[in-house]
């Protein structure tokens, strides 16, 4: 047994790998992107609900949820309960910075004020966590880079062309996760293109509409009805917090403690800071054993068994931070 360390740079966080236990015969596997086969979060960036107003209602009708980054010296009071409908409705809200000014701009405040003061205030508006947070403009600088880890989950940045997707079981940089952005001048083929090219690889594209949005309102009703249309179980559509938070807790199990014991096979990983409570991840068992039968096989969390649906699924809490895996004697 070979035992690794992975150090992950997403807010200091350190998650252990997994031991290597080829002699158990069955093996727990997540599913990728919570059953579907591959994701898109689709993100905004903008403080002013009325321009947002139609494609939000657009959302809504097509059961579509989205994150939001509002700059936090953008926000009108007046709107202030416009944005706490958003959440209600399932959308996220994340930070587009304190004032939305490029490094080197007259009135760019420091890194900390920019992604740590604009984050106090908005959760003091809003009474929730915020856990993403998006580069203004998409310039990184390492000041910034560096509290975002701090302060954040995960941070919406500008991939490189060739990278511009996440693919499932990797570890990307959580402070820096490549988008790509999205204006009226788009073409929406190529959009279409690329997230048909996400599904074949399994992975997560995130989009970054930018200002201003009323161009966009004929293109983006031709692009929610392409949406809308896709096979179904292609995409999982959730805002870019859910859907990074599973693929990092995917990523913390695959490098889990895994303890033998006879018939019982005992796994613990560890939680990252700032994660949000109660988050489950779908698994699976598999084997190559013929002469394992799945449908005797017991999991147990805090001594509590887990039963699969009828698919053989099965939800584990991942903030409970241990699985034990029974053989049928």
């Amino acid at each position: 047994m070979i035992n690794k360390m992975l150090v992950l740079l997403g807010i200091g966080v350190i998650c252990i790998s997994q031991v290597q236990a080829s002699a158990f015969p069955v093996y727990p596997q997540i599913v990728p992107w919570n059953q579907f086969r591959s994701a898109l979060s689709l993100t905004f960036d903008d403080s002013n609900y009325t321009p947002l107003s139609p494609i939000i209602r657009s959302l809504k009708r097509g059961h579509l949820l989205a994150t939001f980054f509002l700059i936090t010296n953008h926000v009108q009071w007046q709107e202030e309960s416009q944005w706490r409908n958003v959440l209600a409705d399932g959308n996220e809200l994340g930070s587009g910075s304190l004032n939305g000014n490029l490094p080197g701009q007259r009135f760019f405040e420091s890194a900390k004020a920019q992604v740590w003061g604009g984050l106090k205030v908005l959760e003091n508006m809003l009474g929730v966590p915020l856990y993403v947070f998006a580069y203004p403009h998409f310039v990184v600088t390492p000041s910034l880079e560096t509290w975002v880890r701090k302060k954040f989950l995960f941070g919406r940045g500008l991939g490189p062309p060739n990278q511009s997707t996440i693919l499932w079981n990797s570890s990307p940089n959580w402070s820096i996760l490549p988008s790509i952005p999205i204006s009226a001048k788009s073409s929406l083929a190529s959009v279409q293109n690329q997230i048909v090219r996400s599904e074949r690889n399994q992975s997560w594209i995130l989009l970054a509409f930018q200002r201003p949005f009323r161009p966009l309102t004929i293109w983006w009703k031709q692009f929610a009805r392409w949406l809308q249309q896709r096979p179904q179980r292609s995409l999982w559509i959730e805002p870019m917090g859910r859907v990074g938070v599973y693929l990092w807790a995917n990523d913390c199990f695959r490098h889990a403690i895994i303890q033998n014991k006879q018939h019982i096979q005992i796994w613990k990983w560890k939680v990252p800071k700032h994660f949000p409570p109660h988050e489950i991840l779908k698994m699976r068992l598999i084997t190559k054993s013929p002469r394992i039968n799945l449908n005797k096989v017991q999991i147990f969390q805090n001594h509590q068994r887990l039963v699969p649906n009828r698919a053989g699924v099965y939800s584990l809490w991942f903030n409970l931070k241990n699985m034990v895996i029974r053989l049928p004697s």
